[in-house]
């Protein structure tokens, strides 16, 4: 635990050359663009449409469980956006920057970093939108979204340890980032973001169910459309940050192992 608080310590300690960088990053990713930062927005936004038409007006369902089926994969997409997108920008989030890398002063620890908050930015555009959907369906916000503050939280933390662990292990072996896409390319359709748990028959659930992204997708559900209390059933919560905090570690410590031959690998 001592280089997880370690590696906190110093991000803390550099929190506005990090808040300065990403304004910077987001700055140099839309330059000279007519839209500007509104192209992170109309990507998954097009994404959502495209999945909508196809399972709405393609598969004709319109209702999954006691709600609209758009409401019901919005609920799952917009953080499965955030997570996919966190973890694949961190996964060369320090190649990217081998010029700042090869100054010995600079603290690495901060740059998959970097691309996180660049996405949750992007989130809370999402977020908005999926607020304009859920007004239009004529469900309003309630106390049970404030459960999404904690849900972000939790994917800052899951982020954090995969981006930790892949954006170092990434200088060594080049592969990590094709192998990345066909993870979360498997991982999505693991994960109950346009089908609902119980398509699944219950003696198979629990497989699906110790996906941690299981968690925050139903967490989001159960803030906006559910309308209920994510920790009435605290074993889900037991087993998420167990995983979570596992992989912090995990990340934290082979960062912390690696970090050396940086300089000399890039």
């Amino acid at each position: 635990m001592n280089t997880i608080f370690r590696l906190i310590n110093r991000i803390y300690a550099h929190r506005f050359l990090l808040a300065s960088m990403a304004v910077q990053e987001l700055h140099n990713r839309y330059a000279g663009t007519f839209a500007g930062i509104l192209w992170s927005v109309i990507h998954p936004v097009t994404l959502v449409l495209i999945y909508w038409f196809v399972f709405t007006v393609g598969f004709k369902i319109q209702v999954i469980g006691d709600h609209p089926f758009v409401l019901t994969f919005m609920c799952g997409i917009v953080p499965w956006f955030f997570f996919s997108e966190a973890v694949l920008t961190s996964c060369d989030s320090i190649t990217a920057k081998a010029y700042l890398i090869k100054k010995s002063i600079f603290p690495a620890e901060i740059l998959p970093l970097l691309n996180l908050l660049i996405a949750f930015i992007t989130h809370v555009f999402m977020i908005v939108i999926l607020l304009v959907f859920l007004h239009a369906y004529g469900i309003y916000i309630s106390v049970y979204a404030i459960q999404v503050l904690y849900l972000i939280c939790c994917l800052f933390v899951l982020c954090i340890g995969f981006g930790w662990l892949i954006s170092a292990i990434n200088i060594f072996y080049k592969d990590i980032g094709q192998a990345l896409t066909i993870v979360l390319n498997a991982w999505f359709w693991l994960t109950p973001v346009i089908w609902p748990i119980n398509a699944i028959p219950e003696s198979y659930r629990g497989i699906f169910q110790v996906n941690p992204m299981y968690y925050i997708v139903e967490g989001y559900r159960a803030a906006f459309l559910y309308k209920t209390w994510m920790f009435a059933d605290p074993w889900p919560t037991v087993y998420f940050w167990v995983f979570a905090l596992f992989f912090i570690w995990f990340g934290a410590h082979v960062f912390r192992k690696l970090k050396p031959m940086f300089g000399d690998v890039i």
